[in-house]
């Protein structure tokens, strides 16, 4: 897969003129606090777009020094996402304070 294909594969899932705020927490491990948070707080996401997810960074990710590029969370185990996504502007608010409340709650 090109390095074009990757990094365009999800934008029909997030069309022009949506609204996002997207925030991720990086966890060492996969904590029973961890995933009962995420449970916890899904259900609050306030838009059908809006998701969550737990995504595993080893493997080729953790192989390079954590100064060897920009990135250097390379050390990681996971990365916790959470991603607010609504249409209308008037919503603005009530979206983001709901994904800045659920922040502060991050595992």
């Amino acid at each position: 897969m090109s390095y074009v294909t990757l990094q365009t594969s999800s934008d029909a899932a997030y069309p022009q003129g949506r609204r996002n705020y997207w925030k991720s927490h990086y966890l060492d491990a996969m904590t029973d606090g961890a995933t009962a948070n995420a449970h916890e707080h899904g259900p609050q996401m306030t838009s059908p777009w809006s998701s969550s997810y737990f995504q595993d960074l080893g493997g080729a990710i953790s192989r390079p020094a954590i100064d060897a590029a920009a990135f250097g969370h390379r050390d990681a185990v996971f990365d916790f996402a959470m991603l607010t996504v609504w249409q209308d502007e008037a919503e603005d608010v009530d979206h983001l304070t709901g994904a800045r409340v659920r922040r502060q709650d991050e595992p």
